[in-house]
């Protein structure tokens, strides 16, 4: 059988998604995203924020470049469909998802990064492993090239692509006008994650076991004193290590919170006093809404933000933090201030304004070529 009926058959429901594209008549922008098949919360949020932010454009993810190599053939990929390309939010300036831009290399597509992380994308890929060394030599050929924070800038910079321009991360496009946090309010939402594949040999954080025994002590301390915890997941993934945190706990009154879409942010934050989030965007949330937030970073991605937003002391670092460092700064998170969640909301509205107007161009730019 050649090439092109095994094509047809292998790729039948993206091919007829890609000609789909192609009939709506709107532009159709190449979107390297990180969604795969995980129904991450963090991922398929960066994707729907894009879209709003395109508002004229059709968004696709591109995938793996043998897969578009074929559609090329079939015009359904590269400059034959693909009117811009855009790297989205995620941590995506590593090793692991340089190749997927390698088909549209000579394809002349104007090309942007949005709010993008460099380094490990997360568990079980150490920074050291996370090579973004590579994406020097594609980068100067973008329009404009925007990342999370001034970690991912300098990373970039170190490499010799002095043209990184910090911005934030993509999510703060949504960050409310106003705080979200209520004062009176004995109410801690907390999300706690891991993975499996953060073994020894390909993690570089304290053990799940730690994470969870040290903040359990505090939390439950909050309990004693009338404070209801509510567990929130990201991902599937983070049930288990909701799971024991709530079995040390002696049990949540409902099960984990589960957010699959930007509408469910709220409902989650809205009468919250604190937020303790070991997820990139667990911790994003709290800072962009106006909620005390300690960040667990279990990796640089966490520190990037928090240093563009000015939270560097609302954030424990699981690499090199011990578990009575981290039962301190739970501890410690209650008691902080109100004059403590200013300056993260106020960058990240400052932040909110910059990537609304990064998208507005790209829009603009990217309808006119339809």
């Amino acid at each position: 059988m050649s090439d092109a009926p095994r094509t047809l058959l292998r790729h039948s429901g993206l091919i007829a998604s890609r000609v789909r594209a192609r009939l709506s008549g709107a532009s159709v922008v190449a979107v390297l995203a990180g969604r795969g098949d995980s129904d991450n919360f963090g991922d398929e949020w960066m994707f729907e924020l894009l879209a709003k932010g395109l508002p004229d454009c059709r968004l696709v993810e591109i995938g793996h470049p043998a897969t578009e190599h074929r559609l090329r053939r079939m015009r359904l990929s590269g400059a034959h469909l693909f009117s811009a390309l855009v790297v989205g939010g995620g941590t995506l300036m590593n090793a692991y998802f340089l190749p997927r831009l390698e088909p549209f290399a000579e394809g002349g597509l104007p090309s942007w990064s949005v709010g993008t992380g460099v380094g490990s994308a997360g568990f079980g890929v150490r920074e050291t492993d996370a090579d973004p060394s590579g994406w020097v030599n594609v980068l100067p050929g973008f329009e404009r090239v925007t990342v999370r924070g001034p970690l991912s800038r300098d990373r970039l910079g170190e490499l010799g692509f002095s043209g990184a321009e910090v911005i934030g991360d993509l999510a703060l496009a949504e960050t409310p006008d106003s705080p979200l946090v209520s004062w009176e309010s004995k109410r801690l939402v907390v999300n706690v994650a891991g993975s499996e594949k953060e073994t020894p040999e390909r993690g570089e954080t304290l053990p799940e076991s730690e994470v969870v025994e040290a903040v359990a002590g505090p939390l439950g301390a909050l309990m004693e004193r009338g404070w209801e915890i509510v567990p929130f997941a990201l991902h599937d993934d983070d049930l288990p290590r909701l799971g024991a945190l709530g079995a040390r706990l002696g049990g949540w009154r409902e099960p984990p919170v589960r957010l699959r879409e930007s509408a469910d942010v709220e409902r989650l934050l809205r009468g919250a006093r604190a937020l303790l989030g070991l997820k990139l965007h667990a911790a994003t949330l709290g800072w962009m809404c106006g909620v005390p937030t300690l960040g667990l970073a279990y990796r640089s991605k966490t520190l990037d933000l928090a240093r563009f937003l000015g939270a560097e002391d609302q954030v424990a670092d699981l690499r090199t933090a011990t578990a009575a460092d981290l039962t301190s700064a739970v501890e410690e998170l209650t008691a902080r201030p109100p004059e403590r969640i200013e300056e993260p909301h106020r960058r990240a509205l400052a932040a909110k304004r910059d990537l609304g107007v990064l998208m507005a161009d790209i829009n603009a730019r990217a309808s006119a070529r339809r």
